[in-house]
């Protein structure tokens, strides 16, 4: 829950920004973040084979994308 709430604020602070495009690319990437952050919590909290390949999964992938963001804001 606190991974999640932590996202939500990150990604409404990020759409403060007032270049619209800025203010989507910044809360993108916050969601990004949190996606990485929750597949990493529930490595720790789960002994299921297919949530863990899962998770493992989303992580790579949203790595690789809050990379991409990063390097275009």
């Amino acid at each position: 829950m606190e991974v999640m709430q932590k996202m939500d604020r990150d990604m409404m602070q990020g759409m403060m920004d007032p270049d619209p495009g800025q203010a989507w690319m910044k809360s993108m990437a916050a969601h990004h973040q949190g996606a990485i952050d929750m597949s990493v919590m529930i490595q720790h909290h789960t002994k299921n084979p297919k949530v863990l390949a899962e998770a493992r999964k989303t992580a790579v992938e949203n790595r690789k994308s809050l990379a991409e963001l990063r390097a275009k804001m």
